[in-house]
Parts: structure tokens; C-alpha cells; sequence
């Protein structure tokens, strides 16, 4: 049920409601807190807020998490410490 979140979040990204997304983004994080994908798309919800200490907050609470972030430039997933 946690892709389905993210996937969710990653809609209303796209549809430009940042606030829904970050519903989203929060109740599947809930169910998987170890998915990076929804810490990643969380992240671009609070960036479009330009809440960008939000977003940096929450891409260190998913590398806390051991989720593995994924890399916006190449697709390729983050290095865990």
C-alpha cells in the first residue's frame, strides 16, 4: 500500500498540489519508513512550498532510516553512510 502513497504524492506533485502531496508522502512513510522514493517526493512537496530546511529535514530523516534516496540527476540511488 506504500507505493500507492508515493505514487499518489508523486500525482499531486505534478498537479502542482504540494499540500495534498505531502499527505501522501506522510502515510507512506508511515507504512515503509525505509522506501527513499517517498522521503524523495516528500522533499520536492516542501521545496515547491519553499519550505527547503522541511525538505532538507526530512532527506536526512530518510538516510537515518536506511532508505535509499533516489538521485534526481541519473536515476541511480543514493550512497548510504
Amino acid at each position: 500500500m506504500f507505493y500507492l502513497h508515493s505514487n499518489i504524492c508523486h500525482c499531486y506533485n505534478k498537479l502542482k498540489r504540494y499540500k495534498e502531496g505531502l499527505k501522501a508522502a506522510f502515510k507512506a512513510i508511515d507504512q515503509k519508513p525505509n522506501f527513499g522514493r517517498s522521503y524523495q517526493r516528500c522533499a520536492e512537496s516542501y521545496v515547491h512550498l519553499e519550505k527547503f530546511t522541511m525538505a532538507a529535514i526530512v532527506l536526512m530523516k530518510g538516510i537515518a532510516n536506511n532508505a535509499a534516496i533516489p538521485n534526481q540527476s541519473n536515476g541511480e540511488k543514493s550512497k548510504q553512510l
